[in-house]
Formats: C-alpha cells, structure tokens, sequence
C-alpha cells in the first residue's frame, strides 16, 4: 500500500517519495522484497493523483505492477490481493510491506518467510518493547503502567495465508477500519504469530524519523 499522503510528516512530497542519496524511500521498500529469492511477483498500490511513481525506473520492472489503491489501506490491499487472487497462479501466502519501511533486513525476511511454513495464520515481524509504556486518557493522564513482558512492537512485512486473508478483508465491513493487517485477522479469530526482527526496521512516520533511516542506510551499505 503507498497510496497515502503522510499527513503526519508534513511536507509537499507524499514521505514514500522523499530521496536518500539519490533513491527513494519507496524504491528501497520494494527493492527490499522484489529481490528475494521467493518473491514471484508484487504490486504497489498509489494514488490516483500520484505523478510520481512512474518516474521511477523500478516502476518498469516487469515484476512490478502498479494499481489504483483505496482511500484508506484496507481498500488498496484488497485491490492487491483481488489483483492476485483472479490470477492464474499457484501460490499459497500473501506478504504484506509498507512502503515507507525501508530498513527491513534480508536475514529478517527469509526468516519470517522461512517460520510462515508453521501451523498458524499469520505472522508478523516485529521485537520486544524495553521501554516502560503507560495506558492514558485522551489529555494525556497515566491510567495504568502495562506489562512490557507481553507488548510487542508490530512491523512489516507480514505473511497471511492466501485464503484467511482473502476471507477477513471481504468481512471487514463486521470489524471496521485497521492500523494493519493482522489486527483485522485477530479481530476475526486468527492465529497470529510474533517473529523477532531489528529495531532498525523502523516506518517513517515523522520528520525526526528520517534522520534515523538516513543513519542506518549509510551504515548498512557501506
């Protein structure tokens, strides 16, 4: 899904469009599942005022197809698992990315890809919470401290099982909106499963986030 205009960052260029040395942050996203061994084919789901997508030269990658998505992120990963699903082709998992992750690191992806093999519906990379985190009211007062032994932080990408995905996206309309998609699948009774992944594979979400992408890029490649 990079259909969304970041309305949190705050700037003239949609954030999955902003460049670091000279590649942009939605380009790295996919980049990061396109080239995987496993990967048979991925869709990118924009904007129907996007101008920027097909500018990019790995939009004409024959891998890549570009659709239409939604006004909110469930109406475009339904537009991309509708895609898949009327074609003719065998395959038995959908993974899910953000394109404003672009730090994911391959060991962490055949990991999540190699544990989606197990007896369970989903799977979702993410790591252990270490900070002490606080349930508050809507002026910020502290309701109650939570237990950080059981908080997870949750990421991308996630892998569902073809026909659960298919089945809890047509139901939505019983649950209503979701951050991501295994909150929809839990919501309907799915079995989710945690795979522990980096801290660095962050989402840029706001302005200070950026700095801390630039950092982790440059220091992974070189």
């Amino acid at each position: 899904p990079a259909a969304g205009i970041g309305s949190r960052f705050n700037g003239d260029t949609p954030k999955q469009y902003i460049k670091i040395d000279g590649k942009t942050i939605l380009e790295r996203s996919i980049e990061k599942i396109i080239n995987h061994k496993f990967c048979l084919e991925l869709v990118v789901c924009t904007s129907e005022e996007d101008i920027w997508f097909d500018e990019l030269e790995i939009s004409r990658d024959p891998r890549i197809k570009k659709l239409i998505g939604g006004k909110t992120r469930s109406e475009s990963v339904l537009k991309g698992v509708n895609y898949f699903n009327e074609k003719n082709r065998d395959f038995s998992r959908f993974l899910i990315h953000d394109s404003v992750r672009p730090c994911l690191d391959d060991r962490d992806l055949t990991k999540i890809l190699d544990t989606s093999q197990e007896d369970f519906d989903g799977f979702v990379l993410g790591f252990p919470a270490t900070d002490t985190l606080k349930n508050v009211t809507s002026n910020n007062k502290i309701e109650i401290t939570i237990d950080r032994e059981k908080v997870w932080h949750a990421q991308t990408p996630q892998v569902f099982s073809k026909e659960i995905l298919i089945s809890a996206l047509k139901n939505k309309k019983k649950i209503g909106e979701f951050t991501d998609e295994a909150s929809l699948l839990e919501a309907q009774g799915a079995k989710i499963q945690m795979v522990k992944g980096s801290p660095n594979n962050i989402k840029l979400t706001y302005k200070e986030d950026l700095n801390t992408i630039k950092s982790i890029i440059r220091n992974t490649e070189t």
